[in-house]
């Protein structure tokens, strides 16, 4: 009776993998299928460049937050020239909030400078960019507080000091993620950087970048190693439904955990997720060849096993537990393209994606997308 049993969940188990992976196939492009991408302008920022800051639900209707360009493309300087916009019919309509009114973002993207805890609206993180560190907000933005920083026991100082050198240095911040269920529970990986490079975007001596993952109980006052996971700044997804599932990247490629990051595996296909992005053969660059990126790993809120990584080489998907992924098709495959992906956690099959494009809106998991804004 027993071998039986084990039979039966044994074949249940290969039955479920082989769903996935015909699911995946489906409406989505397997890892083996060869894709070129455009490559764009680096000096300029797209006209209908969209990044995802919020998606929420009141009174029955889905309410997105978008984060835009504020001035016309040939215009645009600096990085910090932004408007929000928030829609409640998918884009039919769109209202511009006021500048002293923004949004946290509660997603995990690669670059957030002002995220809100997932779990407590309240609950906020702005990154000081000219100190390297966040301020912390524990009254929806009405008082701020330094957080301590005390690492491994000392003073941000002594850390600075034992990794860099000199007091040439400083520790920038990297937040990866807030906990999903514990507003004060964050993580972060830390690098050793010149004060000039953050006062002045540029800078003669090395920046150190520090391998492994740290994490803090207390909003940011103590922290300690929590992983030896070389994250590379790259952000790390945390399942609101079992915070012990976690996935993030390495050099290698996406890993993934069970056990709350205690260990970490490579995730099925990872060598192939992980290839550069081979851009078309007409166009011809001197820049060196393209990594592979993630800028946000998101797990589907109603089911561990369907998870989303946003790289820079497009949106991949998994409906099996990071066992097989395929890639998404937006209409466009270009190098940076997507930015961002959200959720709608009542309708789980509801996603949104940010990209250098426009927002775009699937009702089926990504197997079919309408953009819902565009300048154009």
């Amino acid at each position: 009776m027993m071998k039986l049993i084990i039979t039966i969940v044994a074949l249940m188990g290969i039955e479920a993998g082989l769903r996935g992976q015909q699911q995946n196939r489906a409406c989505c492009r397997g890892l083996e299928t060869s894709v070129r991408y455009s490559r764009p302008p680096s000096d300029v920022t797209p006209p209908d460049d969209t990044g995802i800051l919020q998606v929420t639900n009141a009174n029955g209707s889905v309410v997105l937050t978008i984060l835009h360009p504020n001035v016309p493309r040939d215009e645009f300087i600096g990085f910090l020239n932004y408007k929000e916009l928030t829609t409640s019919d998918l884009g039919k309509t769109w209202a511009v909030r006021p500048v002293l009114d923004r949004v946290g973002s509660d997603l995990a993207t690669r670059v957030n400078d002002f995220a809100q805890a997932p779990s407590h609206p309240k609950v906020l993180y702005r990154y000081l960019q000219e100190s390297g560190v966040y301020l912390r907000s524990v009254d929806g933005g009405g008082t701020w507080s330094l957080p301590a920083y005390r690492i491994e026991g000392g003073t941000k100082e002594e850390f600075t000091l034992r990794n860099g050198g000199d007091s040439s240095y400083t520790l920038q911040f990297h937040l990866a993620a807030i906990d999903p269920r514990d507003p004060l529970t964050i993580y972060a990986s830390l690098s050793v950087v010149p004060w000039a490079s953050l006062i002045y975007f540029e800078g003669t001596l090395p920046i150190h970048e520090l391998k492994g993952l740290y994490m803090s109980f207390d909003g940011g006052d103590s922290w300690k190693e929590f992983s030896d996971l070389p994250v590379n700044k790259a952000p790390i997804g945390i399942s609101s439904l079992n915070p012990k599932l976690m996935y993030g990247q390495t050099i290698d490629g996406v890993v993934k955990s069970i056990d709350g990051g205690k260990t970490w595996a490579a995730v099925g296909q990872q060598s192939l997720m992980a290839l550069p992005p081979q851009t078309r053969a007409n166009e011809v660059s001197k820049k060196p060849l393209d990594s592979f990126d993630v800028l946000q790993i998101v797990i589907d809120p109603s089911d561990g096993d369907i998870v989303y990584v946003v790289s820079n080489k497009g949106l991949y998907r998994s409906l099996n537990g990071g066992e097989t992924w395929c890639l998404l098709d937006l209409g466009f495959d270009e190098i940076g393209g997507a930015h961002s992906i959200a959720i709608n956690s009542t309708h789980p099959v509801e996603i949104f994606v940010g990209t250098t494009r426009g927002v775009f809106y699937s009702n089926d998991r990504g197997c079919h997308f309408r953009r819902i804004y565009s300048q154009n």
